[in-house]
């Protein structure tokens, strides 16, 4: 047990140094492009050649000559394969062979294929061949004669002796893990080999006409380095690593896979005393580069985010990532899409192109021509709009909206935290994810407590203070609205603040708006009316833009930031300006039977007395303002007001 500190903090070091330092060195010219005319876009075909076949000469990419050999016919349009052209399916290595001649033939005709690096590449190249199929094997096979499997056996014979393994046992182990080709496979992907050399070479992103190609997706944080310190590395990552790898084999299992490496790296810097220095260092920095751009989950080739997050928590990151690189939009893959189909997030900002060939669905192809974004079906070799996905996003589901508010309540109160991260909403709150009874939800988590000072150097009279937030939903439910999400308090790691039910299908007041959506708050004029005037009941002074939603399945109007409220103001004028809206007679009736004890009793401390005298004042003014209705109250007259409020 000697060196695990040292070893452990030396590749921790190495690895936040290799994914997060900056640079700043500009975009290299190799990885942009502008003035293209035609690109064509097609992601993950995951060893499917017929797919990829159909998809070229259906985009007129290719054309296959009487020999049946396909041959560029794309002039001078631009190709991208955005990764993952290998492993699940049969035929990788007839499309890695495919690729390469084209690659040849478009530059000779002015055009271009971009072949990017994908995680399944990446794997390869460090020899994870753990979605490698029989079919991926057997192409290699040819490249493998009798006499070296038979001396690889007999290795791998005696590296097994202590088991007790009988010979046909034996033999059937290895065929197993080891089916022809492998070793021959194994050669071709690594350093100096067939395929290996070219793959590496290959970038991880490149930039056309201002759209950034990448195989799954980029942060903020990886935005920052810009194209060329990205795509350099990647590249000296996965050298390094197979530089590493080989001066590890010795410590590892035989024969060498990537399994084996990360065992015999954790082996040697953590337990094994007798591990020769040279091996040490070979794990600690093999430990080090799994951390960094290549293998890291928030790398280029790994992330999910802008894929599948829902809008509201991801948009800001993939605004900041889109200025780094001086970007208009993203195009991915490595996340099939829930339908199949090609889709669009983010108002056009991102596309996603993986549409599950892996899997066995029909293959698709992104086709921009002139800046105009079309999807092409390769079995129906045709061509249609790209599909606009909900801005919820696919990572998530939707299972807030099923519970009671007793249920969710006693739920953010005792379910298990697995994750706290910032959640960039414009607040200094904290996204977390709940486990209990056999759920996975996610919260808000915030503890803002302003003082009088604070608030005043914001421009505020009013403090910023977490418990105005819970009074508020305490509030809501007495009247019977049901607009503010459930809240409850707690201490998570020590720290006293509200916990609040994140809704995953919620559209806020912006996404309305850039969608065009407003046509979905059609018929909820009352419903409307009493959120404004309940805002105006609590004496709301502001709201981040994530604070106002509808949620589409249920049809509710939703206030969930409610921090900056309770104000000692005791007129209604500065919160609610306009007229009251077409309230209910249960809403008003509600609000006249508010009872001083009674909101003692519900607010249990969260309020001082003068800010309860306050609201009862606003409540009786509120009451005379609504005994009539605002007759301009149409849709539009809604939207303006809402827009004003906003502003």
């Amino acid at each position: 047990m000697r060196r695990n500190a040292t070893g452990k903090g030396r590749a921790a070091a190495l690895a936040v140094a290799f994914l997060l330092t900056t640079s700043a060195l500009a975009q290299s010219a190799p990885y942009t492009w502008n003035g293209v005319g035609r690109v064509v876009a097609i992601g993950d075909v995951h060893g499917h050649y017929g797919q990829l076949l159909s998809l070229l000469e259906g985009t007129q990419i290719v054309t296959v000559d009487d020999a049946g050999t396909p041959r560029w016919s794309g002039g001078q349009a631009h190709l991208v394969l955005l990764g993952d052209l290998i492993d699940r399916g049969p035929a990788d290595r007839a499309i890695l062979d495919l690729t390469r001649a084209l690659e040849t033939q478009a530059a000779a005709a002015g055009g271009r294929v971009h072949v990017l690096l994908g995680n399944h590449e990446v794997m390869n190249l460090v020899a994870n061949f753990q979605y490698v199929t029989r079919g991926g094997f057997a192409a290699f096979a040819e490249n493998e004669t009798p006499e070296e499997r038979k001396r690889q056996l007999g290795k791998f014979r005696m590296s097994m002796a202590s088991r007790g393994m009988g010979r046909r046992e034996l033999n059937d182990t290895f065929s197993e893990r080891y089916p022809p080709g492998y070793f021959a496979r194994k050669r071709a992907f690594a350093a100096g080999g067939e395929y290996g050399d070219w793959l590496i070479e290959q970038p991880a992103v490149v930039k056309i006409d201002g759209r950034v190609f990448v195989h799954a997706g980029i942060t903020r944080e990886v935005a920052t380095l810009g194209l060329e310190v990205i795509n350099r590395r990647v590249q000296t990552s996965l050298r390094s690593f197979q530089v590493q790898a080989e001066r590890l084999a010795p410590e590892a299992e035989w024969p060498v896979a990537h399994i084996d490496l990360r065992r015999a790296a954790k082996k040697v810097t953590q337990f094994d005393s007798r591990a020769p220095s040279r091996a040490i260092k070979a794990g600690e920095a093999i430990l080090a580069l799994e951390e960094g751009l290549p293998f890291s989950l928030r790398g280029p080739v790994w992330y999910r985010g802008s894929a599948l997050e829902n809008e509201r928590i991801e948009e800001r990151g993939l605004e900041a990532a889109l200025e780094k690189l001086d970007a208009t939009g993203f195009v991915v893959g490595h996340t099939p899409t829930g339908t199949g189909l090609i889709t669009s997030r983010f108002r056009d900002r991102l596309h996603r192109i993986d549409v599950g060939m892996g899997y066995g669905r029909p293959g698709r192809a992104l086709v921009i021509e002139n800046g105009v974004v079309t999807s092409f079906d390769g079995t129906a070799k045709a061509f249609a709009e790209v599909t606009v996905e909900p801005p919820s996003g696919e990572g998530w589901p939707v299972g807030e909206e099923e519970l009671t508010d007793e249920a969710l309540e006693d739920f953010l109160l005792n379910a298990r935290i697995t994750s706290n991260e910032p959640a960039d909403l414009g607040l200094p709150l904290s996204l977390l994810e709940l486990r209990g009874e056999g759920r996975l939800l996610r919260a808000l988590f915030g503890a803002g407590q302003e003082t009088v000072e604070e608030a005043a150097a914001a421009g505020r009279r009013t403090p910023r203070r977490y418990e105005n937030t819970i009074a508020a939903y305490r509030l809501d439910r007495l009247l019977g609205l049901g607009s503010v999400p459930v809240t409850v308090p707690r201490r998570v790691k020590g720290q006293r603040g509200l916990v609040q039910i994140w809704l995953e299908n919620a559209w806020d007041q912006e996404l309305l708006e850039e969608y065009l959506a407003w046509q979905l708050l059609e018929g909820l004029e009352t419903e409307i009316a009493e959120a404004m005037a309940f805002s105006a009941l609590i004496g709301v002074t502001e709201r981040v833009p994530a604070g106002r939603m509808f949620l589409p399945e249920s049809r509710r109007i939703v206030l969930a930031d409610n921090s900056v409220a309770f104000p000692l103001e005791e007129r209604l004028e500065p919160f609610l300006i306009e007229g009251c809206g077409p309230v209910s007679s249960g809403f008003l009736a509600s609000l006249r039977s508010l009872e001083r004890d009674e909101l003692d009793a519900v607010f249990e401390g969260l309020l001082e007395a003068p800010a309860v005298d306050a609201l009862l004042a606003r409540r009786d003014a509120l009451l005379t303002r609504c005994e009539t209705a605002d007759p301009d109250w149409s849709a539009d007259a809604v939207r303006e007001r809402l827009t004003r409020r906003r502003d």
